[in-house]
């Protein structure tokens, strides 16, 4: 897994790959015990395989950090 920055931010989490533009919103879905991306950035520069590996990084941090704020289980 790369290196993330996990941030918080109100009821999102925010993933982002220092150094990049890459980004990736989640927040808890409510009424449910899941995490909705809400917003996803990647540059058009950043091909297919870097983007899959990316994002499926950013989800297990979002997921992580989810569970160490209760918000799943």
């Amino acid at each position: 897994m790369d290196v993330l920055s996990v941030e918080v931010i109100g009821q999102s989490i925010v993933i982002t790959r220092p150094g990049s533009d890459c980004a990736v919103t989640y927040e808890k879905d409510a009424g449910t015990p899941h995490l909705i991306m809400t917003r996803s950035w990647l540059p058009a520069s950043v091909t297919s395989p870097s983007a899959a590996a990316f994002r499926a990084d950013a989800v297990r941090a979002a997921r992580h950090k989810a569970r160490e704020l209760g918000w799943i289980e």
